[in-house]
């Protein structure tokens, strides 16, 4: 997956689980500790819903994982790169002797 894939997947998943949390009042990483460890909804109507979130939560875990794993040392590296051009630039210009007039 490319980085945009990634980062619009975190973005809709986000989006889903944001309804969920307000829908039934409970954040999504303490919704999944919760279905993991086999606790049951209330109400049966739940049960479909509460396997979406599961499957949305779980989804989401592995695309943060991928862009840390895939693009974050990209970025990091590339940031890091364009930070220490700017300071040679910077270091090379301090030591220029001043232009006469």
């Amino acid at each position: 997956m490319t980085l945009q894939e990634i980062l619009a997947d975190i973005h809709s998943l986000n989006e889903d689980m944001e309804a969920y949390e307000r829908k039934y009042g409970v954040l999504s990483e303490t919704f999944y500790e919760s279905y993991t460890s086999g606790e049951e909804p209330e109400d049966d109507a739940w049960v479909l819903d509460w396997a979406d979130w599961a499957g949305a939560y779980k989804t989401f875990l592995r695309r943060k994982e991928q862009y840390r794993r895939d693009f974050l040392p990209v970025i990091f590296f590339s940031f890091f790169f364009a930070v220490l051009c700017v300071f040679s630039r910077l270091k090379k210009n301090r030591w220029k002797s001043p232009e006469k007039n």
